[in-house]
């Protein structure tokens, strides 16, 4: 099992971001949309890391629903860091908690909650979670 900082109690995975010009909107900050992006990318990150390669062939995510709150915009260049964790599991979805903050002040800028459900990857239908998954993530 991987060993992550535990913040509040959780398990907390840090996945670095660098804001790209390409990120930027009209607004000249980061378009809503890529914050999504980046939660969805962190979570993967985490369930690849966390996981290992056997489990990870076994089971597919699909996002049921996303809430965000937008706190501060990002600008080009910034260095931010996603910090993610599963916040509670069933036998077929996951609530995982995303918080997005400003590398060097700690700023929050955004926080995400997800909910996902399990799917079989060949056929893409829901499937019960083995109890491990749980416990990896859990605590």
């Amino acid at each position: 099992m991987k060993h992550w900082p535990v913040e509040d109690g959780k398990l907390v995975y840090e996945h670095p971001v660098r804001v790209a010009s390409a990120d930027i909107d009209a607004n000249n900050h980061v378009n809503n949309v890529v914050y999504i992006r980046w939660v969805q990318e962190a979570a993967e990150a985490h369930w690849r890391a966390a996981a290992g390669a056997d489990l990870a062939a076994e089971i597919a995510w699909v996002v049921m629903s996303h809430e965000i709150e937008y706190k501060k915009p990002a600008l080009s260049g910034e260095t931010l860091t996603v910090k993610t964790w599963v916040e509670t599991g069933t036998v077929l979805t996951s609530e995982r908690q995303s918080r997005i903050v400003r590398d060097g002040d700690g700023a929050l800028m955004a926080r995400c909650k997800t909910v996902w459900c399990a799917v079989n990857p060949a056929n893409g239908k829901p499937r019960r979670l083995p109890s491990q998954v749980n416990e990896i993530f859990v605590r």
